[in-house]
């Protein structure tokens, strides 16, 4: 089910990136290595690492909500589609400092 959650997140993730986000993407060196850090109050500081933005960007993402999801069962038990799927809203639409 987790697995399924985080599957679907990864593929709005990657459907609601612009045009001219994945322009920038570009430009940047392939060798270079990017950070995305993103700072939330409830699970704190993420940092995403990639050979890109876009990359750094997809590894916050993950980490987000594997943190979210993990807080969520700690609290409350286990997690069902419909708050994963909010998690997974709160998670694809992070911005990077």
């Amino acid at each position: 089910m987790k697995a399924l959650i985080t599957l679907v997140g990864l593929i709005i993730f990657v459907l609601v990136s612009s045009p001219a986000w994945a322009q920038r993407i570009t430009a940047q060196s392939s060798t270079q290595a990017t950070t995305c850090r993103y700072l939330s109050g409830d699970v704190g500081t993420i940092i995403g690492q990639g050979q890109n933005i876009h990359q750094a960007r997809e590894d916050a993402s993950q980490q987000c909500f594997d943190r979210r999801a993990s807080l969520y069962e700690r609290l409350r038990g286990p997690l069902d589609e419909e708050r994963g799927l909010d998690i997974i809203d709160s998670c694809v639409n992070i911005r990077c400092s």
